[in-house]
Formats: structure tokens, sequence, C-alpha cells
């Protein structure tokens, strides 16, 4: 009886829109959760959201990482999924509507890996790279262009989604960028103002991104997307983000890592290794320089 009433009481708070409890922890790892004030320490794993062997092949991966310092995995749900170029082991973390199962069931797993989750549900550069065509969010329509993802139609779609989101995992997340790179479309400002807007109005009340700097939106913060070590240290914006930065490697990371968390913006820092993401030759394989010069530059 009292079994069952805990379980009861568990669900009561969940449904009620509080923090998972304790009993979501992995019994694989034993780090202390997050505070949801602190700095971001992220690592942007755009694929362990889409990635349905997750626990296998990221595991081991996670502890070093948690160990290292890093607080919080940032992960993507519109991928290119099932053709050339794609990843040849990721499926969708979306369909046009709503999340899979398969990114509903590895944002549980990172949140008891002892992370906190930030996500993104829409992608631009993927469209502007041309691979429409293999994303399940866009009906894998071929040849379309940034300007269709912006349309009323499509905004209701990413509400679709969000709510749905929300309703399966809003507990688990932390904080979540509004779109990937909205960078090359006008009109992306008003459809990203309206999607902040929905967010919030679901009741989501943690950190919200704006990943461009083309344009400001009123209770979000800016983390652009950072390509250079040199734009990182002059940058002003509150989460420094190193997505597309691809001279951060084994041979730079003793020297630019240190430096990039020195210079982290008031919100903190998000990493992203180009050879860690992952690829159409499979899974990136983490190193030792993906997290040892952090723990070092923390103190851990």
């Amino acid at each position: 009886m009292k079994n069952a009433f805990l379980i009861i009481l568990a669900m009561m708070l969940l449904c009620s829109g509080c923090t998972p409890l304790l009993y979501e922890y992995d019994k694989l790892t034993t780090f202390n959760r997050p505070k949801s004030s602190e700095p971001i320490r992220g690592l942007m794993a755009s694929d362990w959201g889409c990635d349905p062997k997750l626990k296998k092949y990221r595991k081991d991966d996670a502890k070093k990482l948690r160990e290292a310092g890093y607080n919080t995995i940032y992960i993507v749900a519109d991928m290119a999924t099932k053709g050339h170029g794609a990843r040849p082991y990721a499926v969708p973390g979306r369909k046009q509507t709503i999340i899979t199962s398969t990114f509903e069931k590895n944002i549980r797993l990172i949140y008891r890996w002892g992370f906190r989750v930030m996500v993104v549900v829409g992608n631009e550069p993927t469209v502007r790279h041309g691979y429409s065509h293999l994303m399940e969010s866009l009906g894998r329509q071929p040849g379309l262009q940034p300007h269709d993802l912006y349309t009323n139609y499509r905004l209701e779609n990413e509400k679709k989604c969000w709510k749905d989101l929300w309703e399966k995992r809003g507990p688990w997340l932390h904080s979540a960028m509004l779109y990937l790179e909205p960078i090359t479309e006008p009109s992306s400002e008003v459809f990203c103002k309206k999607l902040y807007a929905y967010i919030r109005s679901l009741g989501f009340k943690g950190p919200l991104f704006n990943n461009t700097n083309l344009y400001t939106i009123h209770g979000t913060f800016q983390a652009p997307s950072i390509n250079f070590i040199d734009d990182w240290v002059e940058s002003n914006s509150y989460l420094k983000n190193s997505d597309g930065m691809q001279n951060l490697n084994g041979g730079t990371a003793a020297s630019y890592v240190p430096l990039m968390i020195k210079t982290a913006g008031p919100g903190g820092w998000i990493i992203w290794w180009s050879d860690y993401k992952g690829s159409a030759a499979g899974r990136g394989k983490l190193h030792g320089f993906h997290y040892r010069h952090v723990r070092d530059a923390l103190g851990n």
C-alpha cells in the first residue's frame, strides 16, 4: 500500500508540472542535479535525441562528460534521416506535428544521466543545405527553401509539435532555442516572435534563446552561432554558442576551450565539436580533448 501511495503521489507531482522526482536518476550515475539557475555548460550533441540506441552507444560518453563539468545537453529534433548524406543510424526526432517516441525516450534518458536538457525543434540549416527531402517535419518534400519554413502553415505545425513535446516531456526540459539558425529570411522574425508567445502560453518557464543576431525577441536571450574564436571572445551574447566552429578540434582545444570558458556569456556556453556530431560515416567518437580541457578549466 505504501509503495502504491508513493507512485500515485509521484504521478500527481509530475502531472502538475513540477520537476521530476529523484527516482528519475539512472542508477548508472550518481551526479547531483544541476540547479536550474546555474549557467549553462552545454554540449551540442545534435544527434543524441534521434539515436535509437543512445543508451548503448553514449552511456559511457555521458559519464565522462558529466564528470568533466558539462551540465546541459543540447539536442535537435528536426534532422535529415533515411537517405544519402544523412546519419545512417539516426531516426526522426519529430514528424510534422508531433515528436517521435525516440526523441521522447532520449530526453528522459539524458535527464536521468544527470544533465539538463535543451532542445530545438525547427531546423533551417538542413533545408538551406538541400536536405528537405530527408526531413519528416516537412513531409520529405524536395527542393524546399528557407522561405518555405516561415509560413502560417508551418507556424501552426510548429505550435502543434511544441504542444506535443510539452505534454509528453515538459517537466524534463530546462531550456530551448526557438529555431535553429533562422538567419536568411526576414519573415523568420515574425514567425519566431509568434512561436515564442505560444511556447510561453503552454506554461514553459525555462530560458528561451534566439539563435540569430538579426533581431531580438523580448523575453529571449541572444545565442547566435559563433564560428570563429576571435568572434567568440568579442561577442556580448548572453549564451555563447560555438555551433559551426570548425576550427575547434583536437589541435586547438587546449588553447581554445579555456579561453572560451573564461570569456563565456552571463548565461554560460555551448560547445559543438565537428567530429562528435555524427555524419554519414556514422556516430562521432568521444575523444579525451572533448572533455579534459573542460574539466581542467572548471577545476573538476
